[in-house]
């Protein structure tokens, strides 16, 4: 049988002689702990359709999210870093989403993350529509508008029976769902991820001031600086992949102890071998000692 490691550089075509030095731990321990949740969460047998539409949703999006953390690692393992940065802000953001849904909210929390996307979508479709009227294009653009706008009627619909079938309560959107990501990441008591880690990740999700800031700093620096500038780069992209799949770890985590594991053990060990590996690159990535 094949390891985490085998799997995955067989499944995205990586050269046998590709070193995966950099991701090893990162892919063993997610992909270890993502067999643990959907062992787990697989083998419920829900007694109720609210309880089975939870667990659909949990799972949906742990699913989502263990491939946006191979996407994250396959960069890192193909020396794209900065691109490895943003698919890290995206793991780092909806896995504190799955934990608020797991730990802080319920049901309710649920229907509200869909409505919310509802209503914006919504909102966007008829702003586009009202944008496209007497313009050259009104024709052709808007019976397509239209026809989305029927596709999110339908999941609407979807939406409603699913919230009478199960008798859920649907609250405000602001009331079961913060609309700042921040107060979900603070209802969390995780808030110091948000600056170290949601937040940092921002420059090449952003392709913010920052990285230009560095490269003006830098242009007249002898090559051996700048060598030493990219090499602590590289560093902290793999540190913050690490970060990520620590907080992907944590969300399955949540998860599976809000649908009754009694104790979180089995991801215990993972999270420490990447809590390790974090420390040990800190300082190759300039994180002050």
């Amino acid at each position: 049988m094949k390891t985490p490691l085998e799997s995955f550089r067989t499944r995205y075509r990586l050269s046998e002689t590709a070193n995966l030095k950099t991701v090893a731990v990162a892919v063993e321990s997610v992909c270890e702990a993502n067999f643990i949740a959907y062992e787990f969460l697989g083998s419920i047998d829900n007694q109720t359709n609210r309880e089975g539409f939870v667990l659909r949703t949990h799972l949906n999006i742990l699913g989502r999210l263990f491939e946006q953390t191979q996407g994250m690692l396959l960069c890192i393992a193909g020396e794209s870093y900065t691109s490895s940065e943003s698919i890290a802000r995206v793991v780092v953001e909806g896995s504190i989403n799955l934990m608020y849904m797991a730990s802080k909210g319920n049901e309710s929390a649920i229907v509200s993350f869909l409505d919310a996307w509802l209503i914006e979508h919504g909102r966007k479709l008829e702003e586009w529509k009202s944008h496209m009227k007497g313009s050259a294009h009104e024709s052709r653009v808007v019976p397509m508008i239209t026809s989305r706008q029927e596709l999110i009627s339908s999941y609407k619909l979807l939406l409603d029976h699913i919230v009478s079938t199960c008798g859920i309560e649907r609250n405000t959107h602001k009331g079961a769902w913060p609309k700042s990501l921040f107060k979900r990441f603070e209802a969390l008591g995780r808030e110091t991820d948000y600056y170290e880690s949601y937040h940092r990740l921002s420059g090449s999700a952003h392709i913010n001031g920052e990285d230009t800031f560095i490269w003006l700093l830098s242009s007249s620096m002898a090559d051996n600086q700048k060598q030493a500038l990219a090499k602590e780069a590289a560093a902290f992209s793999i540190m913050m992949s690490r970060i990520a799949s620590i907080i992907f770890i944590d969300s399955a985590i949540a998860c599976c102890m809000s649908h009754g594991m009694k104790s979180e053990e089995q991801f215990s060990s993972l999270r420490s071998k990447l809590e390790s590996s974090v420390e040990e690159i800190a300082r190759d990535a300039g994180v002050p000692q």
